[in-house]
């Protein structure tokens, strides 16, 4: 026999408890709330659209933080090479 189906408003409250997600249309921070309305702008929560925000901003931060290394180990390849001889 088939698991029953979890409820999508469960799911949304499972997803929000204790976890800081903010809503996408006005940033207002969703932790630990109960309903699928955002409090302020009362936009209809999704909890597949919130997770592939949070997927999205963590895409974000990886690919700043990869690029950020890139320019470090650029600097001192550079501070290397041209100062080689002055030190």
């Amino acid at each position: 026999m088939p698991e029953p189906v979890p409820d999508p408003l469960e799911r949304l409250r499972e997803f929000l408890a204790g976890r800081d997600v903010y809503c996408p249309a006005c940033s207002t921070n969703l932790r630990d709330h109960t309903t699928d309305r955002c409090p302020k702008c009362d936009a209809k929560l999704d909890v597949w659209n919130l997770r592939r925000r949070g997927l999205q901003d963590l895409t974000t931060t990886r690919t700043i933080l990869l690029i950020a290394a890139v320019l470090v180990v650029a600097f001192v390849v550079l501070v290397l090479v041209f100062f080689r001889g002055a030190i």
